[in-house]
């Protein structure tokens, strides 16, 4: 399926988090067998050591969609007044 920038920019947000799920669910097999460039093994090793030092700092994905969707349930209706 390809589609066009103007037809995603017409997806909600909640259809293009959930289009991106998809995306890299159907990455998961395919990244699993490419080993990372050396850059980015580097930027993993950093982010880990990171994670480690800070383990409180990370976010939940979950969290991140959910605050993405009430984010555009909140624009949607701000729209819906001004109108």
């Amino acid at each position: 399926m390809v589609l066009p920038a103007a037809e995603l920019a017409r997806l909600t947000v909640a259809e293009r988090l959930a289009l991106i799920d998809r995306v890299w669910a159907s990455l998961r097999g395919a990244l699993a067998d490419a080993p990372p460039e050396l850059d980015e093994a580097a930027l993993l090793r950093e982010r880990l050591a990171a994670h480690v030092a800070q383990p409180d700092s990370a976010v939940p994905w979950s969290n991140v969609r959910d605050q993405l969707e009430l984010d555009q349930r909140t624009d949607e209706s701000d729209r819906g007044h001004r109108s």
